[in-house]
């Protein structure tokens, strides 16, 4: 059985589901709209604390003259679609679910090289919420960094580059404004 959210998710917990309960509640007025999604992901907090299998979503939120829904096909107002979160929705286990803004991404990496975690993934590194907590014991006394995350498909061949690029699109239009000028690289690897 997988782990529970440590306490230390609490900020990133994703409290409701869609009307039919296999997607995620999207922001209302049409602030956000689901750009791709992938089945089939484990998601690994810290080193080893498996939530188990679930869907990772890609929301998007649209900057323009129009709403989401009612896109101009105009070339004078066309609208511009921005990566806005991540959200992991658990097969298992509901109260697992989180969703985390790109805003909150620090960095990520692909990482199919399994000398460094058992298996590919997309690795992120949250940069908010964990400062001032404590890195968390996991049954065997070993500790966690609770601020990292590992998306891992279980068709890593066919999906982690897609799923990395998603990240990196997300990434490049959610810039740190204290990093402002900084050049971001992508490497497989950690």
């Amino acid at each position: 059985m997988a782990a529970p959210l440590p306490s230390a998710w609490a900020p990133y917990a994703l409290d409701e589901r869609d009307q039919q309960g296999n997607g995620p509640q999207l922001l209302a007025d049409g602030e956000e709209e689901l750009l791709q999604q992938y089945p089939d992901v484990l998601l690994t907090l810290g080193n080893d604390l498996e939530q188990g299998v679930g869907k990772l979503f890609i929301t998007t939120r649209c900057i323009g003259q129009c709403a989401c829904d009612a896109r101009s096909t105009s070339s004078h107002h066309t609208p511009h679609l921005i990566p806005r979160r991540v959200i992991w929705l658990s097969e298992e286990d509901a109260h697992r679910d989180i969703a985390i803004p790109f805003s909150d991404i620090a960095m990520h990496a692909m990482c199919s090289d399994t000398s460094s975690f058992s298996r590919p993934c997309v690795y992120a590194q949250l940069q908010s919420g964990f400062e001032d907590e404590e890195e968390e014991d996991n049954e065997e006394g070993v500790q966690n960094d609770a601020s990292e995350l590992r998306f891992s498909p279980q068709d890593a061949g066919g999906v982690l580059e897609p799923m990395f690029k998603a990240f990196c699109d997300g990434a490049t239009m959610n810039p740190d404004e204290d990093l402002q000028g900084m050049w971001c690289v992508c490497v497989d690897g950690l």
